[in-house]
């Protein structure tokens, strides 16, 4: 994967169509403005699951995703 970093443009992919967002997120595009962390990458064993992407999409809404 890619490194994503503060200013990066991303395409918003939920590959599972029950995922309650993916109707509203799934394609949109945007660019990622903070990097947050958090510990659920120690519960899961993997170091990507505690990076939290704040996007503005580019209809202007924020949401968070992780990788």
């Amino acid at each position: 994967m890619p490194s994503l970093s503060v200013g990066s443009r991303v395409r918003v992919d939920i590959p599972d169509e029950r995922d309650p967002e993916y109707e509203q997120f799934h394609g949109t595009h945007g660019e990622i403005m903070h990097v947050l962390s958090d510990d659920l990458g120690a519960t899961t064993g993997s170091d990507e699951d505690s990076q939290i992407y704040q996007i503005e999409l580019d209809g202007g809404e924020q949401a968070n995703f992780r990788a």
